[in-house]
């Protein structure tokens, strides 16, 4: 079972929202509080569930990608630099193929 942010939280003697900002790599946490907190992570081998976060964030920085026809030698070009300006914004693209089908582009 892996560590909890609260847990985290009590044993560095801070409060959660303390533990999140510095997850969040926020400057609103004191350098003395920093290294606490950051040494605890380590020594616990914490691992931030991304997912989770994002769920709760109620944002994902996932965008979905649609092409018609991967085999056709334009759409791969153009995925690529939609990648490419997702990427530089920290977003994620995942890649779908409906295969010129009008049904699996409606799903």
């Amino acid at each position: 079972m892996s560590i909890k942010i609260s847990e985290i939280a009590k044993m560095a003697n801070v409060s959660i929202s303390t533990v999140s900002r510095l997850l969040c790599k926020s400057l609103l946490v004191n350098e003395k509080t920093r290294k606490k907190v950051e040494k605890i992570l380590k020594e616990t081998g914490y691992i931030r569930n991304i997912l989770a976060h994002n769920l709760a964030a109620k944002k994902s920085h996932i965008i979905g990608v649609l092409a018609a026809d991967l085999l056709d030698p334009y759409f791969p070009q153009i995925i690529t630099k939609i990648e490419n300006v997702l990427s530089e914004n920290n977003y994620l693209a995942y890649i779908a193929n409906s295969n010129r089908s009008f049904e699996r582009e409606k799903k």
